[in-house]
This record gives C-alpha cells, structure tokens and sequence, in this order.
C-alpha cells in the first residue's frame, strides 16, 4: 500500500519528489518508497532521527518546512542538494495517538511551498496514517486470534495451521515434537490454578529459549504443547531439540517460594517417513508421546511399529459405529460356577471384535477406543440392550436357567445420569428383572463420594439391581467402597487368585476377605482360576463362585446354551444362585 501511495504523491502534492519514511526502533527512519525525480538514495537509506529533518517532524509530531535546504544542518538535506531539490517539507502520519512514519515532499526551487501546499500534505499524511490505524487494528486482532493468552505462543489453531502450511511445501519437511507436562493435573490440583499457569508461563519461556527461526511453539490446551521444525530432512534436528528442551525443563520450577519437581514425556515424528498429511505427522508424534510416557522414556522418536499402532487406532476409530450397528462386536459369555457343586450359575458377558483388518482387538483397547471417540452413551445403550436381549434367548433356550448374566460397567459409564434407566429400560424391553441383569463395576477411575457414577449405584440398587465389585486387588477399589456404595458381589482379580498358592500375602488376603463377605453377606467371585489347587483353596476359603480357563472359557451365546442344556440334562438340580446370600434380600447393601 505504501509503496502505491508513494508513485502518485508527487502528482497529488504538486511536487517534484515524494517519499515515506518509517521508523526502524533503532533511532532511525528508513526511506521506505518515493516517487518522482530520478533515485538519489537506496529505497533502505537510515536517517538519524535527532538530526534529520525528517526525523525533527516524527519526534515533534509536527509538520516541519524547509525554504533553502542548502542552508540546513539537518544531514538528510546533503541528498536533496546533490540532486539539485532546494525545498523540502516533511508531516508525521498520525492516528490513534502513534506516529507511523512521516510523508516527505522536495522540489528544485527554493521556497516552493505554501501553507496551502503544507495543509494538503498533512492531510494526505492523516489519511495514509488513518488507513495504516485499520491496518494495525486488523495485524493485532489477527495476531490476537493465534495467540494462546495464556502463553503468549501460539495457540491451537494457529499452530495446526503452521504445520498444514509448512507440510504442502514439497521443497520443506516439517517434523514435530508433542510435549505433555507429567503430572501437572496434581500440581494445579495441590497449589491452585494461579500457581499452574505461573509453571505453564515459567515452561513456555524455557523451550522457547532452545527455539531457532526454524522452529515454531504453540500451545495445544492444558499441558500440551508443539514445536514446529519446519525443515528436518533427516529427522535428526527434532530429536536434538526434543533432548535439549528436555534438558532445560528438568530443573525445578520455583514459583511463590514453592518448589515444584516437574517432567516433560516428549514425542517426535519425522515427514521423512513418507507422511501423508499433516494430521498423520501429528498422530505419529501423538503416539509416540504416549509411548515415552507409558514407558518413562521421555523421549521417543515414531517409528514403523508406531505408525502401525497409529493406523490400527485410525481404523479402530472408523470402524467402531458400523461394526456395533451390524453387531461385527459381540459378546462372548465366560461360565461362572458354584464352587461346592460346580454348576453354572451365571456368566460375564466380555467384548470380542474380530477387526477385518487388525484381527482379534484387545478388549482394554476397545473399550478406550469407545471413550476416548466419545461413544460411551451409544455403546453402554448398545450393551445393555444386547446382554438383556441375550438373557432372553438364554431362558428361552434352557427354561431350567435361572442365573442371571453380567455386565461391565466403568464409572465413566455410570456417571451417564441416565445409566440407572438404560438398565431398567433394557430389562423391560426384553422381559426381565432387574436382579437379571447383573452389572459388574469395572474401575477405570475411581468413584468419589457424592459424584454421578455414586448415585447411579445406588439407582441401580434401589430398582433391585445387583451390583458386583469386578477385580477387587486391582484399580482404586478399596474397602471403603463397602461402607459407601451398594455392592452385593466381590469379584476377586486373577492377580490375586493366580498367586495365592505361592504368596503368603495373597493367600492371607483372599482368605481374609473371603471371610469379610460372608460377614457381611456379600456374594464372592474368584476370577482367573486356571488350576485344580486354585480352585481347591478357593473351596477352603468358602468363595461362593469361580470362573476362570479351568471352569470355562468365554464362549459365544449359542455355546454358552448348549453347555447349559448339555449339563442341564445331567442333572435333575436347576442351576441357581439361589444359594448365594446376596439374593437373601438387599440389606446386604451398605451405606
């Protein structure tokens, strides 16, 4: 824009010559454009601004006139006499009360300007200035709108747009560190929020001190962050930087007297690895970050077996909505037994999803595949509807049935707020009561007193649903949850039965808890028995029930009824949990 204004200004100014001046922030202006006679100076020529002309109207903020510039000490007259201007006149561009440079007129004849030819000078200088105002308002807003006001770097988005723009230059090959702050969540948590953002401020200027031209920080929210290195052909600069970064950030952060021990788990990916996409490069570095913060690395570079992990969670990701509409995931259904008569008495209902691709898929996965995807809402409907509607086909298949089967359900399920009515509204919908369905509490996280997953429970319970403690040894699960929320089951973790016959810790503890349930009438479950002597001092113990490989693998549905006919013709007694105290009524639910 300026360097347009600059060619017609001596046409508007009635001038010979006409330049722009700004300020460089070194105490200089620099000759910017002009227009007129022939070049007499570089268009990048610094003029001091205390003995300049040019510089007396921008540090005055005044129009300031020249009649005879061979009389004048100012230094930036020396160029005008050598090309034979005499006259000179010079205005501040003003508005908004910042100077942005100066508009500057010559001509050959010693005073050649009028006061008019001054007002239409300033003017001009007014409207330029008024135009370069809107100008910066929309740089800053701009600015302001890729700027983490936390931080001061980058924000999310405008991080994300640097690497798209850095990754369709075919000529670049951008690589990418992700950052997470370990255990930052305690330290807000410990100190407060105005401590955390002080450590988040105090991180920012570290890395950005290791940070080159060639590398770009952006904030992703909460403690995550990016580097950008926008050319890394071999990848080696990114993994240098992610060891330096790493380095700078180990020492403690002291805020408010406070001395905070902090770590960075640091993820670097390469383009050299044949990325398709931006959003590839970020899920390998992604990735890789998880992997140095499961394993303590703290620093791991993507690789091929990280991309393939990468590729089976994109098609984990994608394929979840129609493998659950046309039933590709299934239950699979493991017997559970009486230990004094070994019959079966009811059965979990555990996740399969053969993938067409990647195979059977862990079920750990799949179920952090469906909360991290926000599916939690549509697959614990699907869930509830499917164990109910097999319950169904069970009693019709074998009428002399009457165990019941069990459900997982996580605290992350159960905090839905109409968890307790998808329960009921499946057991109605096929038929059922709600002591039918049994729903297992599996912990991914703990249940705190007083949140939704808590007042689910007891919803359940009090429609008369029974609620088991699944892999009691592992998780947060401890004995206070006897005292706050209605369990009527303790299943005990095959960490823990799979150990007791060589551990005296474990024996003693099984043993021990085995007792508590009978005191206080709950129903025990030991999971994972894989062996006659497991299965003979759960017996000892007086653990009501066992599953586990030795009794019964999981099995799908029509398997499970044609074990259940099979041993059902063997034997005159109904398979029952009848025997069970939790069914003695549900006073057995403390709390």
């Amino acid at each position: 824009m300026l360097r347009a204004t600059a060619d017609w200004l001596p046409r508007v100014l009635d001038a010979e010559r006409a330049s722009i001046c700004l300020p460089d922030g070194a105490h200089h202006m620099e000759l910017f454009a002009f227009g007129g006679v022939a070049e007499v100076v570089r268009t990048d020529t610094k003029i001091p601004i205390a003995t300049s002309l040019i510089g007396q109207a921008y540090r005055h903020r005044k129009l300031v006139m020249l009649d005879d510039a061979t009389d004048s000490d100012f230094e930036d007259m020396t160029s005008l006499v050598e090309a034979g201007l005499r006259s000179a006149a010079s205005a501040p561009m003003l508005s908004g009360g910042r100077c942005f440079g100066t508009i500057n007129m010559a001509d050959s004849q010693s005073a050649a300007y009028t006061d008019v030819h001054c007002q239409l000078l300033q003017a001009v200088a007014d409207l330029l200035a008024g135009s370069l105002g809107l100008v910066q308002i929309a740089e800053q807003e701009k600015i302001r709108a890729m700027t983490d006001d936390l931080t001061g770097t980058l924000n999310r988005g405008a991080v994300l747009a640097k690497l798209d723009e850095l990754f369709v230059d075919e000529t670049l090959q951008p690589s990418l560190l992700f950052l997470d702050l370990d255990g930052f969540k305690l330290t807000n948590d410990i100190h407060g929020h105005n401590v955390g953002d002080q450590v988040l401020r105090i991180l920012t200027n570290r890395i950005a001190s290791k940070l080159g031209e060639k590398a770009t920080l952006g904030r992703l929210g909460g403690d995550e962050f990016l580097v950008v290195v926008h050319d890394d052909a071999d990848g080696t600069d990114a993994e240098m930087l992610a060891v330096d970064v790493l380095e700078i950030c180990s020492d403690p952060v002291v805020v408010k007297s406070l001395r905070i021990e902090l770590s960075l788990s640091i993820g670097v990916a390469s383009s050299n690895l044949m990325t398709a996409s931006a959003a590839d490069l970020l899920a390998d570095a992604d990735r890789a970050m998880y992997k140095a913060k499961e394993s303590g690395s703290r620093v791991v570079v993507a690789d091929d077996e990280i991309r393939r992990r990468t590729a089976m969670l994109t098609a984990i990701d994608r394929d979840l909505d129609l493998a659950l509409s046309t039933r590709a995931i299934v239950f699979h259904y493991q017997p559970v037994r009486e230990l004094c008569t070994g019959r079966i008495t009811g059965a979990e209902a555990l996740i399969r999803w053969d993938h067409p691709t990647y195979g059977p898929i862990p079920p750990p996965l799949l179920v952090d595949r469906i909360e991290a995807t926000g599916r939690v809402a549509a697959f614990t409907t699907w869930s509830l509807d499917t164990v109910a509607r097999d319950m169904t086909a069970l009693r019709r298949a074998v009428p002399a049935f009457q165990g019941r089967l069990g459900i997982n359900l996580s605290p992350l399920q159960l905090a839905m707020t109409d968890c307790a009515e998808l329960h009921a509204a499946a057991c109605a919908r096929y038929g059922l009561l709600p002591n039918e369905l049994l729903v297992e509490v599996v912990e991914s996280s703990e249940i705190r007193p007083g949140d939704e997953a808590e007042r689910t429970l007891h919803k359940l319970a009090e429609s008369g649903a029974i609620i088991g403690l699944d892999d009691f040894g592992t998780g947060h699960n401890a004995l206070g949850y006897f005292t706050r929320f209605p369990i009527h089951m303790m299943k005990f973790d095959r960490s823990l039965v799979g150990v007791m016959a060589a551990s005296e810790e474990a024996f003693t503890i099984l043993k021990a808890m085995a007792s508590m349930c009978k005191e206080l009438g709950i129903s025990s479950v030991a999971e994972g028995i894989e062996q006659q002597e497991e299965m003979d001092l759960c017996r000892q113990f007086g653990i009501d029930y066992g599953q586990g490989w030795h009794l019964g693998k999981p099995k799908p549905l029509e398997d499970l009824i044609l074990l259940l006919q099979s041993e059902a013709n063997d034997s005159d007694i109904e398979p029952s949990m009848d025997s069970a105290p939790m069914l003695s009524g549900y006073s057995v639910a403390i709390g």
